[in-house]
């Protein structure tokens, strides 16, 4: 029953996290034991388990139970396994992608693309609403003295929104922006190679990722809320679940970066959430006793996501069986994202709480007022109505491709699976985002409303 014991603890919630490089080997014609149908069992739970490339199943010619014990070489066996070959930094290891893997890609972002039509905007101060469509408001490393490019926002449900980000800073602006993705995103797909996202630069979220992120000067992608935010339950649409500490922003500080707020909108309003499976295993917990877990785990990914100590819940979601209109969100619901004035941490001392707490409150502010400009925003968009946009775009699709990368290494070529989206909201005749109050002016208003009687009259 050795397999059977190794599978279920492979299987328990409590210890899932990535395993190291693994070589699960087996005799081809053991005459004691299945050992080939128990190798083939165990195979998929440590695929989910082991990061792309790190797991290798090894058929061994041998009839014994026990081959080890006959003439395999097993130093040369580990020699050509995956635990003994060099292993590769995500980070500095990582080549800029080909346009063939952009392709590739690509094709499975506008799956999802040509459902939501995502609608890019940026900061610009010549316009009256301080937001241009596009991604030109937001300075690459390079644009800045080669310092690194922090851009910070909110999770969307599922993580739906982190295809089309990455995918539009390399088609838009021909740059990489690294995203920082849960490990379980990061798992070998059978028959597949490396995930999306890893072809795309993502990396798993570690303090020692993003400190060497930062630290080459890169742009990088980073959600505090984590999956916390992804996997919200019901009545929880685009709220933040940042963590209390600072510890990202004084990362940043310390490389001089610049961050750059942004908010997204639309996956939230495609479905509804009408549960979540964590809260109901808690209420089953106080019912009944012997169902809580013996102890508590951590999320195990960084400060950055302590919302996760609590552990994780899967919500149980519905489609939305009404296509979204103008005014009305539904199935299809259109994604729209918005990117804030950047915000400039040259001179934020990283070991200076105060001003680190400081610049924390105001990133969170500008996302949260994003948030708020993109929902009042796409009541404007005459396309946000699912119908009349899908007609547009399979007419306008007729036409071909019509996205070249304009700068970076795949500088002038066609993008041949982006299609062309329908227009969106007039952004010059809207208002401009509110400036977010800081934590000191919030703070005097919560002291106000706690202590009424402290207010007189003359």
């Amino acid at each position: 029953d050795g397999w059977e014991t190794v599978r279920s603890e492979l299987r328990r919630p409590a210890i899932r996290t990535p395993l190291p490089a693994t070589l699960l080997a087996f005799s081809a014609g053991d005459l004691l034991l299945p050992s080939k149908d128990e190798a083939q069992a165990l195979k998929p739970a440590l695929e989910e388990r082991c990061l792309s490339n790190k797991l290798e199943v090894k058929e061994l010619d041998s009839n014994s139970h026990e081959p080890l014990a006959g003439d395999i070489d097993f130093v040369e066996m580990l020699e050509n396994s995956p635990i003994l070959q060099a292993p590769k930094d995500p980070v500095s290891d990582f080549k800029f992608p080909s346009m063939q893997v952009l392709e590739e890609g690509s094709k499975d972002v506008e799956q999802l693309a040509s459902l939501v039509s995502p609608v890019f905007c940026s900061f610009s101060a010549d316009s009256p609403s301080q937001r241009r469509f596009g991604l030109q408001g937001v300075p690459a490393p390079e644009d800045v003295g080669n310092r690194p490019v922090l851009l910070v926002g909110n999770h969307q449900l599922f993580g739906s929104d982190l295809g089309p980000l990455v995918r539009e800073f390399l088609v838009d602006r021909g740059v990489l922006a690294r995203g920082l993705a849960y490990p379980g995103a990061m798992r070998t797909r059978e028959g597949r190679g490396p995930p999306q996202f890893q072809r795309f630069g993502a990396v798993p979220v570690s303090p020692r990722n993003i400190f060497k992120l930062l630290q080459r000067g890169e742009m990088v992608l980073l959600f505090p809320g984590g999956i916390r935010e992804a996997l919200h339950g019901p009545g929880e649409d685009y709220q933040l679940f940042w963590p209390s500490k600072t510890d990202f922003v004084r990362v940043a500080a310390r490389f001089d970066a610049v961050v750059v707020p942004f908010g997204g909108v639309g996956a939230d309003d495609s479905a509804q959430v009408l549960a979540n499976f964590g809260e109901l295993r808690k209420r089953a917990e106080d019912v009944v006793p012997f169902m809580a877990r013996s102890q508590k785990r951590s999320g195990g990914l960084m400060p950055v996501s302590e919302s996760l100590e609590g552990g994780l819940g899967f919500p149980i979601i519905a489609p939305r069986p009404i296509p979204a209109t103008q005014t009305n969100p539904g199935f299809g619901d259109r994604f729209y994202f918005s990117f804030g004035k950047p915000v400039d941490l040259k001179d934020v001392n990283p070991k200076d709480r105060d001003a680190c707490a400081k610049a924390y409150s105001e990133i969170r502010g500008a996302v949260e007022q994003e948030l708020a400009w993109l929902q009042e925003a796409r009541q404007q968009d005459p396309y946000r109505d699912f119908a009349k946009r899908q007609l547009y775009e399979r007419v306008a699709s007729l036409e071909g491709p019509s996205r070249r990368i304009p700068a970076g290494p795949l500088k002038g070529e066609l993008v041949k699976s982006y299609a062309k989206r329908a227009p969106s909201f007039e952004i010059d005749q809207l208002a401009a985002p509110p400036k977010p109050m800081d934590m000191e002016s919030v703070e005097s208003v919560e002291s106000v409303e706690a202590e009424p009687e402290s207010i007189t009259t003359p």
